[in-house]
């Protein structure tokens, strides 16, 4: 069965729980899925993500809340369907704003570096895996800052409990991180697999920038990262941990004019959507940030 997200909105079981259509939107289409698209929508005054599911779906083990990750909001049954309804990422895709504004600079680079490597490390730590992480798991909040999206519906690997958790998945996974910021670095959107394996396999030599905003020490973690030999890399947590110390002695990124164009450029309403309505759905959502997460930390693992 095709479920239409975009007209289940209007069922009154969804609308009674606070969802409902955005208006002035003619377009509210985000991605297009083999059995329904998600959509954008307002729930309870944000601006969300919305996808349809079979009503009898074994819903995913959420996470714990992280401010690196998107999280579902909430899960609504209506009429012949259930609703998974999650935080709306205005940015949208990293490697889109890559793909518009050219390589970031090494400071941008290294901040969503470290940004992705503690929101892996905390799927890592809830007992979830990628195996393969994708460019397009990499979205950008309403803030400019890194959201890495688990798959709608629940989890890319079911958690475990018990036995520990597969270690060479785990690696590839920080093998991922280091290749997508050479990509990063090298203004380079991926368009398949080998596409990140062949900036991959260049090294962080090939990126001579970044030693001026970053000591040696950072080189050595993303050679590890890249090394072939998965025993040989560290854990996610070991690299957001070791990217956070070093932002904070040798680099400093914060509010650099690349990421305020990346913000800028990509949380400006679009699908003919009204800019007081983008400008009063991500207050809202900064607020409920303050609410859920309190100060960000780097790693908050």
């Amino acid at each position: 069965m095709v479920f239409d997200t975009a007209s289940l909105l209007s069922d009154p079981l969804a609308q009674e729980q606070g969802l409902e259509p955005v208006a002035g939107c003619p377009d509210p289409t985000l991605s297009v899925g083999a059995t329904s698209s998600a959509v954008m929508a307002h729930f309870r005054g944000l601006a969300v993500a919305v996808k349809a599911y079979p009503s009898e779906i074994a819903r995913g083990a959420e996470l714990p809340h992280h401010p690196n990750v998107v999280r579902t909001l909430a899960w609504i049954s209506v009429t012949d369907a259930t609703l998974e309804v999650r935080e709306l990422c205005v940015g949208g895709e990293l490697f889109e704003a890559v793909a518009e504004i050219g390589q970031l600079t090494p400071a941008l680079a290294l901040r969503h570096l470290e940004e992705l490597c503690a929101a892996v490390a905390h799927c890592h730590l809830n007992g979830q895996v990628f195996g393969r992480l994708r460019a397009e798991k990499l979205l950008l909040g309403f803030d400019g800052h890194l959201r890495l999206a688990v798959a709608f519906g629940g989890s890319d690997t079911p958690p475990q409990s018990g036995p520990p958790l597969d270690a060479t998945a785990a690696r590839a996974d920080v093998w991922s991180c280091a290749a997508l910021f050479c990509l990063m670095l090298a203004g380079e959107p991926p368009e398949d697999a080998g596409v990140i394996r062949g900036v991959g396999e260049r090294g962080i030599e090939a990126y001579p920038a970044v030693a001026d905003v970053c000591p040696e020490e950072v080189h050595e973690l993303l050679r590890a990262m890249l090394s072939p030999n998965p025993a040989r890399r560290p854990s996610a947590w070991a690299c957001a941990t070791a990217l956070s110390a070093a932002r904070e002695v040798g680099y400093s990124p914060g509010r650099t004019e690349s990421a305020d164009a990346v913000a800028s450029n990509l949380t400006a309403p679009s699908r003919g959507c009204t800019g007081s309505e983008a400008t009063a759905s991500t207050e809202n959502l900064a607020d409920l940030d303050k609410a859920k997460a309190g100060e960000r930390s780097y790693p908050a693992v």
